[in-house]
């Protein structure tokens, strides 16, 4: 996915986007444990770059994915979308194991791993931060190694 491409300008439907997205994930060992719901709100539509999106949103659920917490009871992913006239909001919430509060201000950097369970090479939420900027948009991280994270 190379940042330099034109943008495109798509329209966009967020909630088949989201299920392509979950369903490309569905090979992963935990998803089957893992209660997922999404809702979105489409209150108005909404063009962006679709290989650009997937990328971002495949980043992030896939994070929220495999950083579940392994003796939480009911372990869950919530993906919720909404569409206004001035812009698109969307939220990927997780129980999962969270990520220290000292490594939250790090974990858009190049090859930055928040702890040593991490695999990867530390360029997925890099990569998320990049395209983001690409399209103009932002990400804000709420994240608590007790309660798991939001990445909207």
């Amino acid at each position: 996915n190379n940042l330099n491409e034109p943008i495109e300008r798509d329209l966009i439907d967020l909630e088949s986007l989201i299920h392509t997205v979950l369903g490309e994930l569905s090979g992963m060992t935990i998803i089957g444990k893992l209660h997922i719901s999404v809702t979105v709100e489409a209150h108005i539509q909404f063009y962006s770059d679709t290989k650009r999106l997937k990328n971002i949103l495949k980043n992030i659920i896939h994070n929220a994915i495999k950083y579940q917490s392994p003796t939480h009871e009911h372990p869950f992913v919530r993906i919720h979308a909404k569409t206004d006239e001035l812009q698109a909001f969307i939220a990927v919430e997780d129980n999962g194991i969270g990520i220290p509060k000292e490594h939250v201000g790090d974990i858009f950097n190049m090859f930055f791993r928040a702890n040593d369970m991490t695999t990867g090479s530390g360029l997925g939420l890099y990569v998320v931060k990049e395209t983001l900027e690409t399209l103009r948009g932002r990400v804000i991280v709420d994240s608590d190694t007790r309660t798991g994270s939001v990445f909207s």
